[in-house]
């Protein structure tokens, strides 16, 4: 198996932006508005994998891991 890496909107979207990216969104919320996003993305994560929609829910884990690292 290997991933499909898509063209979105003229770009490309790689891992290592995309953590970076959401990392410099997230730096000004507030604890608990980060707990409670990561909450949600918990269950984001936990339907994708269920939709067997692995590279989302690997994406989110990797989400909340940048979310929980900044509290």
């Amino acid at each position: 198996p290997k991933s499909i890496i898509r063209s979105v909107k003229g770009t490309t979207l790689k891992g290592m932006d995309v953590k970076k990216d959401f990392a410099d969104d997230v730096k000004h919320l507030k604890r608990e508005e980060k707990a409670f996003l990561a909450e949600t993305l918990t269950a984001q994560m936990k339907l994708a994998a269920e939709n067997l929609d692995f590279e989302r829910a690997a994406m989110l884990r990797d989400q909340i891991a940048v979310l929980k690292r900044k509290k």
